[in-house]
């Protein structure tokens, strides 16, 4: 008996590690993909910052038309502008997107095996995909936030900030040793708020609209291009609920020039940018960012899913 019960745990482990091992490496290729845009995204994200605080050239912000930045970018840092701060966003993005993956998976057994918020059995009905969804991202989240943070730091230098951080670490000690260990995990209720919805809508749509994809004769889920489509259809819903939330998240990772945040909270971010820059400065970098998110969220579900389906197949 405690043999059967050993190899039953050790299996479990197995399969969780490879189910965090598909979710990273889906994670890693679809943002390395569209890494361009993501960094056009934030720049324009956090180009106000450094308006606001006297640090931008001339006056105005740097980065204006989609096309024109994406130029600038390459004039001024060549073809690794494009890449600035990616690494450290894949180091970021494979135990994220992983964990998201993992956490979905064991949130989805653990709300049918209780029955919360539903009593059906085999799947889950539209409010448990996204609740779950929305606990599995907050719960990535919550393990992996100052790598989000050093991210941010990295990304902006060379564009609207001046900083020359050398790596992850450098930026976590740097930071922590100036302005405090707590810098680390500023913006994370606005991320939580983004998040929540983001992730939870993402699964709902992508979930809710595999079921009803055609499956091939002989196979046991939809073809992959189905599940890219899926996966596009998520993203884009998901990104528009949530993008104000990840705008103010940026903001609050990077500081004014005199080392000070911008905004003293979440409700004074909002109000702030409202008032300064009108409804529309909460949507600041939605046209790349819509441009990316489908290919994101299409590639990151569709990769992860043809991984599982993969090892499946090889008996794993």
């Amino acid at each position: 008996r405690h043999k059967g019960a050993l190899l039953n745990y050790l299996f479990k482990m197995v399969s969780d590690f490879l189910n965090l091992t598909c979710g990273g490496i889906a994670g890693c290729v679809s943002r390395t993909i569209v890494s361009p845009l993501e960094r056009l995204k934030i720049l324009y994200q956090v180009q106000y910052v450094a308006l606001a605080g006297g640090a931008a050239q001339g006056g105005q912000e740097k980065y204006l038309g989609m096309i024109d930045s994406l130029k600038k970018i390459f004039k001024e840092e060549g073809m690794k502008g494009f890449f600035r701060g990616n690494g450290a966003n894949c180091i970021r993005v494979f135990p994220y997107v992983g964990l998201q993956f993992l956490f979905f998976d064991k949130y989805k057994t653990g709300f049918m095996k209780y029955k919360i918020l539903g009593d059906q059995t085999g799947k889950l009905n539209a409010h448990q995909k996204l609740v779950v969804g929305a606990l599995a991202g907050t719960t990535s989240v919550v393990f992996t936030y100052p790598l989000d943070f050093a991210r941010a730091r990295l990304t902006v230098q060379g564009g609207v900030s001046a900083t020359q951080y050398r790596g992850i670490m450098h930026v976590l000690r740097d930071a922590s040793q100036k302005e405090g260990v707590s810098v680390l995990f500023r913006g994370m209720v606005p991320t939580l708020l983004g998040v929540a919805p983001y992730v939870g809508v993402n699964y709902l749509v992508y979930e809710t609209l595999k079921e009803l994809c055609p499956i091939p004769e002989g196979e046991k889920q939809p073809s992959a291009t189905w599940l890219g489509a899926c996966g596009a259809i998520a993203g884009t819903t998901g990104q528009t609920v949530a993008y104000p939330m990840d705008l103010l998240r940026r903001r609050f990772q990077v500081v004014l020039p005199d080392g000070t945040a911008m905004y003293r909270g979440v409700w004074d971010g909002v109000s702030t940018i409202v008032r300064k820059e009108g409804f529309l400065g909460l949507y600041k970098g939605f046209g790349p960012n819509f441009i990316k998110v489908v290919p994101t969220i299409a590639v990151m579900f569709w990769t992860n899913d043809m991984l599982l389906r993969t090892l499946n197949k090889m008996g794993y």
